[in-house]
C-alpha cells in the first residue's frame, strides 16, 4: 500500500511536470501494476 501511493505521488508529480506524455505513461504504468 505504501509502496502504490509513492507511486501515486511520483506519477501526479510527473504529470503535473511534463503533462499528457507522463499521463500515457501513468497509464501504461498502471496497467502493468494496478488492478
Amino acid at each position: 500500500m505504501g509502496l502504490y501511493s509513492l507511486l501515486t505521488q511520483i506519477r501526479v508529480a510527473v504529470e503535473a511536470g511534463a503533462g499528457v506524455v507522463s499521463e500515457d505513461r501513468a497509464r501504461l504504468m498502471e496497467f502493468k501494476i494496478g488492478p
